[in-house]
């Protein structure tokens, strides 16, 4: 007898030191989930939940255990989960379901937990948030929506171009070549075809040029600044595609300089459709800029008309004004005709063909 009510209490011990175990390996299981995840009886009760469960519903764990779940929610979300409750416990299927709570959006998982005669006895539920990414996607459809209403109201042929690959080509296109959008995405040489033969040779030089051109100056860059660092003043920037290449790269802040008030124009509206707020569009005279400003920059390009009066001078109007902060570089971009070897902040000069940067620093 004795022997007997030994073995039981040892066998007792032992199984109570497995459910401990057991109960342990779900607690720290649950909470290792950055998620909230948790157990509902089939009334929707608390059974199990982990910390970020608790974190969720404003409660400390031990005070949410026991509690309806539904009675944390606004009525019609208590409705609309219910259902969900309901269809696993009737179907003995799980089920899976967006939706949303005080401005925050979850994907909700429902998993039945069955007993030995395969009845639901428990949900099981897993609960990721998602608003971020959501606000993310919602923003970038806005923003390119915008791009889009911009782009297709530009009375000039507009695209952006990939190595060999048309991204995008504005409505006008149709109206301005005779030739369909369509067709320059199937083949982004095709606009050619509609280029004055006299003018063919020399779109063809630019179009290579410009490629050749902005990947070399951005690989020399690359070896020797920061771009997340950057703040950057494009003088004489046109269309701003140096300007959009510096924020692509991760430049905290681009100035974009350019007497034409289309160009600004231009600019404005296409940062504003990208949703890119650490881009300025300045409408000034950049000899004008140079002379006025006082705001430093720790890298500054200027890409001058080659046939403008004064390109010789630009260095020493940026050494003079102190724009550039110490251990910055000024790219000027310019014909052959201009050699800057001799000047005292001389730091490099590579050729591209016909294009020339000279950098100081």
């Amino acid at each position: 007898m004795t022997n007997t009510i030994k073995n039981n209490l040892h066998s007792g011990k032992f199984i109570a030191e497995k459910l401990w175990e057991t109960e342990e390996s779900l607690r720290v299981l649950m909470n290792s989930n950055p998620e909230a995840v948790f157990i509902l009886d089939t009334e929707g009760n608390f059974i199990a939940a982990n910390e970020k469960t608790a974190q969720r519903f404003g409660k400390p764990l031990e005070d949410l255990i026991g509690t309806n779940v539904f009675s944390y929610l606004t009525p019609e979300l208590a409705k609309s989960r219910k259902e969900k409750v309901d269809e696993v416990i009737h179907t003995g299927k799980p089920v899976r379901f967006d939706d949303s709570r005080n401005d925050r959006f979850f994907d909700n998982y429902l998993h039945p937990v069955f007993d030995s005669d395969g009845n639901v006895i428990r949900i099981a539920v897993w609960v990721i948030e998602f608003t971020e990414s959501k606000l993310a996607v919602d923003a970038l459809k806005a923003s390119e929506e915008k791009f889009r209403e911009l782009a297709e109201n530009i009375e000039d042929i507009f695209w952006i171009r990939k190595d060999n690959e048309i991204i995008y080509v504005s409505p006008a296109y149709e109206t301005i070549c005779g030739k369909s959008c369509e067709s320059l995405y199937e083949n982004p040489n095709s606009f050619l075809e509609a280029t004055h033969p006299d003018d063919l040779q020399q779109v063809i030089s630019s179009l290579n040029s410009d490629q050749y051109t902005k990947e070399g100056l951005f690989n020399v860059l690359c070896n020797l600044v920061d771009f997340e660092s950057l703040k950057v003043l494009d003088l004489f920037t046109g269309t701003g595609s140096i300007a959009f290449e510096f924020l692509s790269r991760g430049a905290i802040e681009v100035t974009a300089v350019d007497a034409n008030y289309r160009c600004v124009d231009f600019i404005k509206k296409t940062a504003e459709s990208f949703g890119a707020n650490n881009i300025q569009a300045v409408k000034s005279n950049s000899f004008v800029f140079i002379k006025r400003m006082v705001t430093n920059y720790n890298l500054i390009f200027a890409d001058p008309p080659y046939d403008l009066e004064g390109i010789e001078s630009i260095p020493d109007l940026i050494f003079e004004s102190n724009l550039l902060e110490a251990e910055g570089f000024f790219v000027l971009e310019h014909s052959a005709r201009y050699r800057f070897e001799q000047h005292a902040r001389f730091f490099q000069h590579r050729a591209y063909g016909s294009v020339n940067f000279t950098m100081f620093t």
